[in-house]
């Protein structure tokens, strides 16, 4: 794509395919036929952001289990749902839905909200906790570090993310408790 063209279309700067066949009708996305850039892919979400200079912290989900049960410490967790597109209808608790993609401008808002309402544990989760539960938890933690936040709220990643939860909730009636649907806006 010519210098030209990429102003024309915001600069994207799209990575080339790796397969050896020319691409289909059927593989072509819907941006790459906005954009007349059919050679190439799109690059991850995630591409658009720094990588985290820190490691997330996780969470066991019994860890998380026992603070939910306890009326208390409960008030003290905010839970952060990260999936978009993969999101099936289950989630835990009273989580927050933020979908990954737009949450890494929206961390000091997310910060913010988390200590105005004195709930000093943010715990975010996706599929696995492996990409975006991980990255989310690290950037926060790095921001609250850089804002030295550190001793008002503190930022992990959910440790098998929602999938490992499920699978708890099969098997352990407490953690079947915690597991809500995400329909709620009947009678809305």
């Amino acid at each position: 794509m010519s210098s030209e063209s990429q102003a024309q279309v915001g600069n994207i700067d799209p990575l080339p395919l790796t397969v050896k066949e020319e691409p289909t009708e059927a593989s072509t996305t819907a941006s790459q036929k906005l954009t007349g850039d059919i050679g190439s892919e799109e690059k991850p979400w995630h591409a658009a952001f720094p990588k985290p200079s820190v490691e997330a912290d996780y969470l066991p989900s019994e860890q998380v289990l026992e603070e939910l049960k306890d009326e208390e410490k409960k008030k003290g967790v905010l839970l952060v749902d990260l999936r978009r597109n993969d999101h099936d209808g289950k989630t835990i608790g009273d989580a927050l839905n933020l979908p990954a993609q737009s949450l890494y401008t929206s961390i000091p808002t997310v910060v913010d909200l988390a200590i105005a309402a004195n709930k000093p544990k943010i715990i975010y989760y996706c599929g696995q906790s492996l990409g975006r539960g991980s990255r989310a938890a690290a950037w926060t933690k790095e921001y609250i570090e850089k804002k030295g936040l550190g001793d008002k709220v503190s930022s992990f990643a959910l440790e098998g993310g929602i999938k490992g939860w499920v699978k708890n909730a099969d098997e352990k009636p407490d953690f079947k408790a915690f597991l809500g649907e995400t329909d709620k806006a009947e009678g809305w």
